[in-house]
């Protein structure tokens, strides 16, 4: 068809729209939109306030306790904006299609959106498993997939993890494989402190049993219980080798390792015992004439 100006064809097309009705849709369209973030945010604010008064209640008494009642309302919360804006989105919709067609002719593209819906679905139950067997909470310290960190929140879809570095490991649910939680109980680490064959081995025991004593009493945040000698683990070719096992809370377990480390070494230098290392000998022979 050609059309003899612009304004014949701008006259030819606008006659098959409404403007009326198009002011009613995107008017509709607008206030729903305003409804539902009204809606979800009242909806999270009553989970939260919720949650709260369920932290403070007398049901809520260990640590175990509050990272559970944490864990549970993040989830909450994320099916619950989910599931508004889901209700939003077919909402808006359905000023534009007829969704009882759409749904009557959906057969259609079942495969396609099962396809599309297939990750999201895997995520939900994933998280749902999470949560009810208890995996890890909101707080616990956790290596996922090789990824250590503090976590940080636990949504439906997705799980946060905050590393020591401060970054954010974000990771669907229905992609965690393998998880290692160290928040379950303490974490052990065994220092290993090496003194000379010529040196009173005994001697460099007492003085470490004497070193645990003192670290549990100045670092207690670091040593909630006494570290602990092991007594002699191995002959090494440059001196004896005496174990000290520590229990630490997972998130201080490479601090209270070198704490004690250190520690250990100024405790037998004080004591005049002879640490070996490994030293080079330069002998200079002049030749004769």
């Amino acid at each position: 068809m050609r059309f003899q100006n612009v304004l014949d064809a701008i006259a030819y097309y606008t006659k098959f729209f409404n403007p009326e009705e198009i002011f009613i849709k995107v008017g509709s369209v607008i206030v729903t939109i305003v409804i539902v973030i009204i809606i979800n945010r009242l909806a999270v604010a009553v989970v939260n306030y919720y949650y709260k008064l369920k932290e403070r209640s007398k049901f809520v008494k260990t640590e175990w306790d509050i990272k559970q009642t944490r864990t549970t309302a993040n989830m909450v919360r994320s099916f619950v904006s989910i599931s508004i804006l889901i209700v939003g989105f077919l909402t808006v919709l359905s000023y534009f299609v007829d969704i009882g067609a759409l749904l009557a002719v959906a057969g259609v593209g079942t495969l396609a959106i099962s396809f599309g819906a297939k990750a999201i679905i895997e995520d939900l139950i994933s998280g749902f498993f999470i949560l009810f067997d208890k995996e890890f909470l909101v707080g616990d310290y956790v290596e996922i997939d090789g990824e250590a960190g503090r976590v940080e929140k636990i949504g439906a879809k997705s799980t946060t993890l905050k590393e020591i570095d401060g970054s954010r490991y974000i990771v669907s649910n229905g992609k965690i494989t393998n998880v290692i939680n160290y928040s379950r109980d303490y974490r052990q680490r065994i220092v290993s402190v090496t003194v000379a064959y010529e040196e009173d081995t005994q001697r460099a025991i007492t003085v470490l049993k004497d070193l645990c004593v003192r670290m549990r009493e100045t670092y207690p945040h670091l040593y909630p219980v006494e570290p602990q000698v092991l007594g002699v683990t191995d002959l090494e070719s440059s001196g004896v080798s005496i174990g000290i096992i520590s229990e630490t809370l997972p998130e201080n377990f490479r601090i209270g390792e070198n704490t004690l480390r250190l520690h250990a070494k100024e405790a037998l230098v004080a004591a005049g015992i002879e640490i070996p290392y490994d030293r080079v000998v330069v002998i200079n022979q002049s030749q004769k004439g």
